[in-house]
């Protein structure tokens, strides 16, 4: 579960249900919000590059 950082959803509530589906991760995007592939596409796409990994 990928979560901008700028969003209203608490990172607690993305790492608790990202806990209750098997094999899955959480991670959070710093300084991103609605649009993380414009706003920071870098870290967008590393992170999808480690869902891989």
């Amino acid at each position: 579960m990928l979560l901008p950082e700028v969003n209203e959803a608490n990172p607690g509530y993305g790492r608790a249900y990202a806990a209750t589906l098997p094999g899955s991760t959480f991670t959070l995007l710093p300084r991103s919000g609605h649009l993380p592939q414009v706003e920071t596409p870098e870290e967008l796409l590393g992170a999808i590059d480690d869902l891989g990994r």
